[in-house]
This record gives structure tokens, sequence and C-alpha cells, in this order.
């Protein structure tokens, strides 16, 4: 059997199914990882998983068809799908897309597992390593999220050059 990319497993399955079963497994490991090392040490050990994870899948996703942010917006629709969000769209050009996520399907699906500060790291914090994997010139820039309790998400793409 071939191993699938993790972008083959995105497009088969979207990612909010990935997060779930992602978290599922995390939240296990989380809690006998924090009985052995204890509740900081852990959370840290996750947290670094995760920010190399989403680097090499940045990197992964830049493959596909170049590292461009038209590319990055082109790549949108496995974390988009079937509205697992909802978005308003302030600025979208070359250098920049700014856009506001006013509902978040993970955000919801993580707190009714009553996982929230874990689904902060395994959604909102990996979105600036994704990002950095796929090209270091572009910044992502977010000051609210819905996870932590925001009226909605502000993010904001530009490509430095």
């Amino acid at each position: 059997m071939d191993n699938m990319s993790d972008n083959q497993i995105n497009q088969k399955i979207g990612i909010l199914l990935r997060r779930e079963i992602e978290a599922r497994l995390i939240t296990q490991f989380k809690k006998y990882l924090s009985s052995e090392l204890g509740e900081k040490k852990s959370k840290h050990i996750i947290r670094e998983v995760i920010k190399g994870v989403a680097i090499e899948q940045g990197r992964e996703l830049s493959k596909l068809n170049g590292n461009s942010l038209n590319s990055f917006i082109d790549r949108q629709e496995p974390w988009t799908r079937d509205g697992s969000l909802v978005t308003d769209v302030i600025k979208k050009n070359n250098k920049s897309y700014h856009y506001n996520v006013t509902k978040c399907k993970y955000a919801e699906m993580y707190k009714e597992m009553g996982i929230q500060d874990l689904g902060f790291d395994l959604s909102c914090n990996r979105d600036f390593n994704l990002v950095e994997g796929f090209n270091k010139n572009i910044k992502l820039k977010r000051t609210k999220t819905l996870m932590q309790g925001d009226d909605y998400c502000d993010f904001r793409y530009d490509v430095n050059d």
C-alpha cells in the first residue's frame, strides 16, 4: 500500500476530521505524558512536535503549486470544507491576504471535547508554523482567536520581500 502524503490525506478527509482524530489520540498521549513528566513539560513537548509537523506540512504544501501567496490561498479548501470556517475577506492581492474568521468549527469541536487549551496548540498555533514552512517571506499576524474567546480570528498574511 502506498503511503499517502499529508496533503493527500487533507484532500481526502478534510482538516476538521483530521484534527478531531489527532486530538483524540493526542489527548490520551498527553494524559500519560503528563503523569510521567508533568503538565508543563508534556505541553511543551506536544507544542514542539506540532510545530515541527506544521513546518513540514507547509513545505510539502509548497511543492504542489509553488509557494506564492496566491498558491497558498488556492490550497485553503481542505481547511474550509463543509463550512469548517466562515470567513470575511478584507484584502486579497499578490502581497496581502487579510480575513476574519467569524465561525470556526475547529474551536467548537475542541470546546465540545473539553480540550480548548490543547485545541489551541493543535490548530491555532500551528497556523504560524505552516506558513513558515510554506514560504518564509509570508508572515502571519493574528491577535485574536475564537478559541481564546474573541469575537473573531484576525488572519493577516503579508509578503515581505
